[in-house]
């Protein structure tokens, strides 16, 4: 509802705008007076400025407003709004490709802020032809004054109107820069005025240049302002990142930070796992809502990667989905909503190692000074992800068996510890802490035979085997470790014990139907033999849990022709 309001808002001002223009060109025949030698040099003048613009989001400010104002100054209000809307049109259209409704749009509002503020000033008895040259140049700033406020005034009620209950970041520092801006552009209006009366044409030149001067120091002062402020979030971002060792807290920090910098509508972390270039998404932020995104940005990014020719992937770069199809990426995988995109290549020991790729819905979203902020912060990710894999792998070597890839002796026994650690002193069976746990045991039979028989690699070709049929037929919080050479466990959270002899009796009779071969492809019959037991109900701590599961396999199972599953029983 409130963006409809909105358009029809935007609509109405359009229409405003260009329409009483018209009527008002028709009723005075305003174009016949225009002098085109003086129109051509302030057009081309504000071309020029229009070049040189500063960005700060979805906004523009530019010097060109001084242009404006003088035109309507030396010129009148017909010729001024003639040069408004060609300079707009010509700017936004042609050159910057911005859609025709929102080129109409600014037409529009820009036509009624400056008839607003001339028939306001015309009605409270403002007289430009005033022989007065003090009282002249204060109705030349009452102008000024009045063309700003009613600018504002109509963005600040489109936002109003709009679905955005916050005012966004980048209109409060557009507004501040506009102020500062129209400070110096008011008088820079003026001294057009004087340069053009005093040294004609000539001074229209000299003004230009100094116009370009002051274009160019507010850019480099925007510049070194915006790269200030980004450089305090990219700090908060590298202490971030830095005190994470695991790689989704890594990543989601960076992510995190980048929606920070710059609030895009998509970013995403993508990486490669291989030594192939192919990447993968490992995390992503979207304001799409849409599930099929995150696909199409692989395509994008491996498009990019593998088109060598046209496409330079260790370097940053800022593209409009024109670029993306000139370098061979096909228009049918790049969503429809994604407008441009920043690529940030992740390289570490001169290779590329991963990609950070945001996007937004709008063309020429990302500033040059963008890729200065990402390199910064792709060098800190960079580092801190190859710290997080490194710290993964340790970790994990440390807790799995280097044979089967199961979790090893030394982790099953710290979890089995775990069992009673919030259960110290307590009654086992009515104790709300302690969770039902059961475990199941496994032996391989006559596995001494097998590797006497077939030779220790075609041992150690079932034991891995073995290893995946049990860890398949398990279910997903289940913690599988190779406890000893042909020994294997299963504990079971919140399992008792006649659920876990059900997963243990499945084990054992896949196992059993299953055929092995040994290197030289023998076959190999192979079965094991299982117990199970349970906490806390049997067992009191970890220890005697495995004790009564090792009980139960040999009790019931080695001494009864072995291939079969024991249950502990008091």
């Amino acid at each position: 509802m409130h963006h409809n309001k909105s358009n029809i808002f935007k609509f109405m001002i359009m229409i405003l705008g260009i329409g009483i223009f018209a009527y008002l060109n028709i009723a005075t025949n305003g174009f016949s007076s225009i002098d085109i030698l003086l129109f051509g040099s302030l057009l081309l003048v504000g071309f020029i400025l229009e070049k040189i613009y500063i960005k700060i989001e979805d906004f523009k400010i530019t010097l060109d407003s001084s242009i404006m104002l003088g035109s309507y100054f030396l010129m009148g209000l017909i010729p001024s709004l003639y040069l408004i809307s060609i300079l707009i049109l010509v700017s936004n259209l042609m050159i910057l490709n911005i859609s025709k409704f929102k080129v109409l749009k600014e037409i529009g509002m820009f036509n009624l802020v400056f008839i607003l503020s001339h028939y306001t000033l015309m009605v409270v008895g403002i007289d430009f032809n005033t022989q007065n040259e003090i009282l002249l140049i204060v109705n030349y700033i009452l102008f000024g004054i009045a063309v700003f406020i009613f600018n504002w005034t109509i963005l600040y009620s489109e936002i109003f109107l709009s679905e955005k209950e916050d005012i966004p970041r980048g209109i409060k520092e557009s507004f501040k820069w506009d102020l500062s801006i129209n400070i110096i552009v008011i008088p820079l209006s003026i001294m057009l005025v004087m340069s053009y009366r005093d040294y004609g044409y000539l001074g229209i030149g000299l003004f230009t240049l100094i116009l370009i001067s002051a274009n160019i120091m507010f850019r480099l002062l925007r510049s070194q302002m915006f790269l200030n402020n980004e450089l305090k979030v990219i700090q908060e971002v590298a202490i971030s990142i830095s005190s994470r060792l695991d790689e989704n807290g890594v990543s989601k920090s960076i992510l995190n930070g980048i929606v920070k910098l710059i609030n895009p509508d998509y970013c995403a972390l993508l990486y490669k796992e291989d030594s192939n270039l192919y990447m993968d998404i490992i995390d992503y932020k979207t304001e799409f809502h849409d599930e099929i995104l995150n696909n199409d940005i692989k395509k994008i990014v491996n498009s990019l990667i593998e088109n060598k020719e046209k496409f330079n992937y260790m370097s940053s770069k800022i593209m409009n989905i024109n670029e993306l199809i000139k370098i061979g990426v096909e228009r049918y995988n790049i969503p429809k909503k994604l407008k441009s995109i920043l690529y940030q290549p992740l390289i570490i020991d001169k290779k590329l190692s991963g990609v950070i790729i945001v996007g937004s819905r709008k063309y020429d979203f990302f500033q040059k000074e963008h890729l200065q902020i990402f390199s910064t912060l792709s060098n800190q990710g960079v580092i801190a992800i190859e710290n997080a894999k490194l710290y993964k792998s340790i970790k994990t070597k440390a807790v799995t068996d280097s044979l089967t890839g199961l979790y090893n002796q030394g982790h099953f026994f710290n979890v089995l510890d775990s069992l009673t650690l919030s259960c110290n002193g307590c009654n086992k069976i009515k104790c709300d802490n302690c969770n039902t746990t059961s475990l199941a045991v496994f032996d391989i039979d006559n596995f001494k035979k097998i590797n006497d028989t077939y030779g220790h690699q075609t041992g150690d070709k079932i034991l891995c085997e073995i290893s995946n049929i049990i860890a398949y037929n398990v279910r997903g919080n289940d913690i599988v470790s190779r406890y000893g050479g042909d020994e294997f466990t299963v504990l079971l959270p919140n399992a008792d014990q006649k659920n876990a002899y059900i997963i243990a009796e499945r084990i054992r009779r896949v196992i059993s139907e299953t055929p092995f071969y040994s290197l030289n492809k023998d076959l190999i019959s192979v079965t094991v033999s299982g117990g199970v037991s349970e906490y806390p109900t049997s067992a009191e701590n970890g220890a005697t849990l495995l004790a009564f599961a090792d009980r139960a396999m040999y009790m019931e199972a080695k001494r009864n022709n072995k291939n079969k599953v024991g249950i502990y029983v008091n």
